[in-house]
């Protein structure tokens, strides 16, 4: 299996520059993703290593992202290879990153709802989706303040 030789180690986050190659996996659908993956032509190590590059050098302009858990993705990427290299039995995108709306209560993930007013809130609760997305190596994405008030208040009319 390719792995990329600048991956960090955990609690080392990479800092590398993005390259044309990390940009052709950022862009690549999560299907043909997850079957060069499962081909062994790619490492979901890789996968995250050029994910991160790329959210390092644009996120600052763009604020995609409010919350980056690279650690927890760069350990999930590593699982994700060990399965992969053993033969375990693999879902339909595994080893594929994905994100999700600041609107889901994570166990240990900050949750702000998209309002700095919730800038620390880090829920614990064994009621928060946090065993959901375990091992999936996500990070949430940004949205406008306030969004979880408006989507309440759409599903209540």
């Amino acid at each position: 299996m390719a792995h990329s030789k600048q991956s960090s180690q955990l609690g080392e986050p990479s800092r590398r520059a993005s390259t044309p190659s990390d940009l052709e996996l950022c862009f690549k659908p999560a299907t043909i993703l997850a079957a060069e993956i499962r081909d062994k032509n790619i490492s979901p190590v890789e996968v995250i290593d050029a994910l991160y590059a790329r959210l390092h050098q644009i996120n600052p302009k763009i604020n995609a992202f409010c919350t980056l858990t690279e650690e927890k993705a760069r350990l999930a990427a590593r699982e994700s290879e060990a399965a992969v290299m053993r033969g375990d039995h693999l879902g339909a995108l595994h080893g594929v990153p994905v994100s999700v709306k600041d609107l889901l209560l994570t166990r240990g993930v900050r949750t702000m709802y998209g309002s700095r007013i919730r800038e620390n809130y880090v829920v614990w609760s064994k009621y928060s989706n946090g065993l959901k997305w375990r091992g999936l190596g996500f990070s949430p994405n940004s949205l406008l303040e306030w969004t979880n008030a408006l989507v309440r208040l759409l599903r209540a009319n």
